[in-house]
């Protein structure tokens, strides 16, 4: 008998673990692979990372201050093109409206500020573990939709 086999092995070639114990070791292996999966997405996906909602409103002062160029750390390159693009005039008197999905090719986030007759959009997306604009745009807020009424303001009377 070598020093390595127990009294019970002794001349019995081939035996195998006893079922419990190779269970024990499975269990074992799984609690350790779960807790090093739990541990890697706890450390990349971190709390401190600015939401897309944070972000924007650090984008909107740097627009309402007539400084978009002071957002080039929270802005793609596309981004900060359409946001020196926005004068500080063209945000006047919006009201966030928040942040919420998009559809796109990657994850997105559209922020919007609104107020009567106009609307500022911006595109955010995920870079790294932060967010950043991709796209801004000022333009009109949603139109009333189109009647076949005539208007009350002509000048026509009626029956002509």
């Amino acid at each position: 008998m070598s020093s390595t086999e127990s009294p019970q092995s002794a001349g019995r070639p081939g035996t195998s673990r006893s079922p419990a114990r190779v269970i024990g070791i499975v269990v074992v292996v799984v609690v350790v692979l779960a807790a090093g999966a739990y541990l890697v997405v706890r450390w990349t996906d971190s709390d401190d990372a600015p939401s897309p909602t944070a972000t924007a409103k650090t984008v909107y002062v740097h627009l309402r201050q007539g400084d978009p160029t002071a957002a080039r750390p929270d802005s793609t390159a596309a981004g900060l093109a359409a946001l020196e693009k926005i004068s500080a005039d063209d945000v006047k008197g919006l009201v966030f409206g928040g942040c919420r999905s998009a559809a796109g090719n990657r994850p997105t986030q559209l922020c919007v500020w609104t107020r009567p007759g106009g609307q500022l959009s911006m595109a955010m997306i995920r870079r790294g573990d932060r967010w950043i604009v991709d796209n801004a745009e000022v333009g009109p807020a949603g139109l009333p939709p189109a009647t076949d009424t005539p208007s009350s303001s002509s000048t026509t009377p009626p029956g002509s």
